[in-house]
């Protein structure tokens, strides 16, 4: 009987220390055999693979955003940038020789997720007592933020951005609007310290100058910082240097203000309409006015927490009051007249730490927001308000290419399409196919930016290409472990398959050039039997893989086929010449029979070296 069954194990990955593993310890026993249900060896050659993906996607819910390909069975990356997006068999074809091959298991892969109105950076630290902005950059990527917007970005907050860039601390992109004026009831205007940036120039690798802040409005709307003819010349100067204007508006009567100046500018220069005039908050919007939106181009820029979470607002209810009927928050009514949205989450301004379910201010709460109305903490909404709810469809588009279009961008991120920038989240579930309920529940496990995984939830390596290969490693000989000696030699080997060129012996030759090669995929195992039992104190494991993927290796042994059960699992991304190891903290006694088993694999079943170490 083994002495020692639970354990804990060194792994030790050489050339790749880079390589995520998603299950790398002991097991304990199980009742599994291992040599059930094994495929027999292929007669064919392996397929060409000739093309030039760094990373594919597949198995899973594609669902792009792309008007012209709405949804897709598999995602080619190359670089920084997508490759591919389309059926498997398109998609397969950009498959080289050291593509890692990830497979969703059935998850949800979507662009990247851009709020468009918040002030994470910049209002985060003072408004929590951190003493620096990280906590909050790590928080939009564990929400599957890619792009935010900071909406207001002077001078001193630009240099803040440019730091955190400069010093490799600023992962998501960030578009600065720059406000011209105070936030207050006088609405003073700044000196024009914006001249000095062009519209759209990027101050730093991650940052750019995207627009003009205009306030227009002031405690809820009760003060209006403007005259009409004022807020014409002005937004009209603005627009000739070319600048794009996010006006703020929460009230019909500044709202109207705002559409008279775009009306005003359209005057002078038809050109406005596709400039893409921004309205931040868009709290009150008349039919009239939707309509006349519609004309100039504008993109409401609208908070999908609301109208929830300002609900039982003592002010707020004197607010609605004082509108016109059926102008509060009419977010239905903006999509079915065709008025391209974008979404915002605003914080931290009216933060609530909620108790369950996905986070304040995320894009997946937003999205359950705006799909129920649902304010902060379950607050349920007036049922008149439910009548402009919208779909989750129509939310996650508003928080990605919606978004993307907001900010000019919509060239480069914003959906899934072949050429733009490889910004994307894999999420735990469908939210346009789950139940409304479980929409908030769905969990972010993956985003990646600019083809680099920069967020990976614990648990789930096996779907972060985090390990994505620049270069296959030079194979160099193993290193020696201890005093003991390489048991294999000693072993009766046998496998479950293999081609007539490349035998099992090949494993143990004790020459990594050589390999065995099953001549076929998972299942497959390779088998040794020791004429008396043994004492084992590591394992190694050459790897031979073409095309570098996701892999499952499993190591079994006993005194008796009987007895024989599971030691130890690797899971992971693994690629030809890595070697994996396991150095046992003490020796593994009476193992007669031992078993390496690869369950999955991108490829063929094979080995370079098997090394048995132990005495």
């Amino acid at each position: 009987m083994k002495t020692i069954r639970k354990f804990v194990c060194n792994l030790f990955i050489v050339f790749l220390t880079a390589c995520n593993f998603a299950s790398s310890t002991p097991l304990s026993p199980a009742k599994e055999n291992p040599t059930s249900s094994l495929p027999q060896p292929n007669s064919t050659e392996p397929p060409s693979l000739t093309g030039s993906a760094d990373i594919i996607f597949s198995n899973g819910m594609i669902l792009t955003m792309d008007d012209g390909n709405p949804s897709a069975e598999a995602i080619a990356i190359q670089g920084n940038k997508i490759l591919e997006v389309g059926t498997n068999a398109e998609v397969f074809k950009q498959q080289g020789p050291a593509t890692l091959m990830i497979d969703l298991e059935e998850r949800t892969l979507v662009p990247g997720f851009i709020d468009t109105h918040q002030h994470r950076i910049i209002n985060g630290p003072g408004a929590f007592g951190y003493g620096s902005p990280a906590p909050f950059l790590q928080a939009a990527l564990e929400q599957g933020l890619t792009t935010i917007d900071e909406l207001y970005t002077d001078e001193s907050h630009l240099d803040t951005l440019r730091a955190l860039d400069q010093a490799g601390e600023l992962p998501l992109r960030v578009n600065a609007y720059l406000p011209v004026n105070e936030n207050s009831d006088v609405g003073r205007l700044f000196d024009p310290y914006y001249e000095t940036y062009t519209p759209g120039q990027m101050v730093s690798p991650h940052v750019r100058v995207a627009g003009l802040k205009v306030f227009t409005d002031f405690n809820n709307a009760t003060v209006l910082l403007w005259k009409q003819a004022d807020l014409n010349a002005f937004l009209l100067k603005e627009h000739q240097k070319g600048w794009q204007l996010a006006v703020k508006t929460v009230s019909t009567h500044s709202m109207e203000m705002i559409v008279k100046a775009f009306e005003y500018i359209e005057s002078v220069d038809p050109g406005v309409l596709g400039r893409r005039g921004r309205l931040e908050h868009a709290l009150f919007i008349s039919p009239n006015q939707i309509a006349r939106i519609k004309h100039l181009g504008l993109i409401p820029v609208i908070n999908f927490n609301n109208p929830g979470q300002l609900v039982g607002i003592s002010d707020i209810d004197a607010f609605i009051a004082r509108e016109p009927q059926a102008s509060y928050t009419p977010w239905s009514s903006l999509v079915q007249a065709g008025i391209p949205i974008a979404s915002c989450s605003g914080f931290p301004s009216l933060y609530a730490d909620e108790p369950t379910g996905a986070p304040f201010g995320s894009p997946i709460h937003l999205v359950y927001q705006a799909v129920t109305r649902v304010g902060n903490l379950g607050t349920q909404p007036e049922p008149w308000m439910m009548s402009e709810a919208i779909t989750a469809e129509d939310a996650l588009r508003a928080l990605t290419i919606g978004g993307a279009y907001a900010n000019f961008q919509d060239d480069t991120v914003g959906s899934l399409t072949p050429g733009k920038l490889a910004d994307m989240v894999i999420l735990s579930d469908n939210p346009l196919s789950v139940s409304v309920p479980e929409i908030n529940n769905i969990k972010v496990l993956m985003t990646m930016i600019d083809g680099k995984v920069e967020f990976c939830s614990a648990g789930f390596a096996a779907l972060c290409p985090s390990a994505a290969i620049e270069s296959v490693p030079t194979i160099s000989t193993a290193r020696p472990i201890s005093n003991s000696i390489n048991l294999t030699s000693q072993a009766t080997i046998s496998a479950s398959a293999f081609l007539p060129e490349s035998p099992a012996a090949y494993a143990i030759d004790g020459d990594i050039e050589t390999i065995w090669n099953s001549g076929s995929g998972p299942r497959q195992w390779i088998r040794f039997e020791f004429a008396v039992p043994r004492s084992i104190s590591a394992i190694r494991l050459t790897v031979s893989q073409f095309p570098a993927g996701y892999s499952v290796h499993r190591v079994w042994d006993g005194d008796t086929e009987d007895t024989v059960q599971m030691l130890y699992e690797f899971g992971g991304n693994t690629q030809d010449g890595q070697i994996l190891e396991i150095q046992f903290p003490a020796p593994i006694e009476n193992v007669r029979i031992l078993y390496v088993i690869t369950t999955e694999s991108s490829s063929w079943v094979a080995w370079r070296e098997i090394e048995v170490i132990g005495e």
